[in-house]
């Protein structure tokens, strides 16, 4: 699919196939989520979250099992299991890490979505993926028509430049959550704490996401510094953290009523 195509599709989606819900902004929960979860993610990102107490929730593509992708170490079984034993959420994130923009046949979205349910129940680990998120937040119709028919909730990531609007308040699509990206290198930590500062006081549900935390962190990660210093400020402000499926559970609470 072209640029312009993609971009005509992408927009049309958005308001289509939607699973609306009313976030109040008397809501104030936030949530750390890891993509694609290179080893980093689970030994340095998933520890401190659980140091305070905290679950975050990891979207994987399960074809990583199989060993090295570019230059990052992915994950192994064994962080998985220690993932679950502590309370973390295994999200889904495709098989093949499908790019929806050139991966766009309904078919081969559906298979590869199937590939990695039945990956996870041969693994062993007795959970299954309830939330999906989009890989490189790329969202075609075949695509959000796929994921909304197996998982809770759908989530994307946020482009544009005012952060305040990649806040999930007032009404809202489950099948297209917005998120922040915790990228050290482009996303300064002074703004992160300014929209935080401002999320206290405007409410909903913030997601984050993230892939490695490590020292050397790619552009596409941060330094365990950086994330912890991300966490201790919204717990200081006594903002709800907690994981996607924990989060839309304490949602589900309001729209029952």
């Amino acid at each position: 699919m072209n640029d312009l195509l993609y971009r005509l599709n992408r927009r049309a989606t958005a308001y289509l196939l939607r699973n609306e819900q009313i976030i109040s902004p008397q809501r104030k929960i936030v949530t750390f989520t890891f993509d694609d979860a290179p080893s980093s993610a689970f030994k340095n990102g998933g520890d401190i979250l659980i140091n305070h107490g905290i679950a975050g929730t990891f979207y994987l593509s399960l074809s990583f099992l199989k060993g090295q992708t570019n230059s990052n170490s992915y994950f192994n079984i064994n962080d998985l299991r220690t993932c679950i034993s502590q309370g973390h959420e295994l999200g889904c994130h495709t098989y093949n890490h499908l790019y929806f923009k050139d991966a766009n046949n309904y078919n081969q979205i559906l298979g590869d979505i199937r590939k990695n349910q039945i990956s996870l129940e041969e693994s062993g680990l007795g959970v299954k993926f309830e939330n999906f998120a989009y890989p490189f937040g790329a969202q075609t119709y075949n695509a959000k028509k796929v994921v909304s028919g197996f998982y809770n909730t759908c989530r994307g990531i946020y482009y544009g430049e005012n952060l305040k609007k990649g806040i999930n308040v007032g009404k809202t699509d489950l099948n297209s959550l917005l998120a922040i990206n915790l990228y050290e290198e482009s996303n300064q930590l002074s703004n992160i704490y300014l929209l935080l500062e401002d999320f206290r006081k405007y409410g909903g549900w913030l997601i984050f996401y993230t892939h490695d935390v490590q020292e050397k962190y790619s552009q596409y990660g941060c330094s365990p510094a950086f994330f912890e210093s991300v966490l201790i400020k919204c717990i200081d402000l006594g903002l709800e953290v907690m994981n996607i499926k924990s989060a839309l559970a304490e949602l589900k609470k309001d729209w029952s009523q």
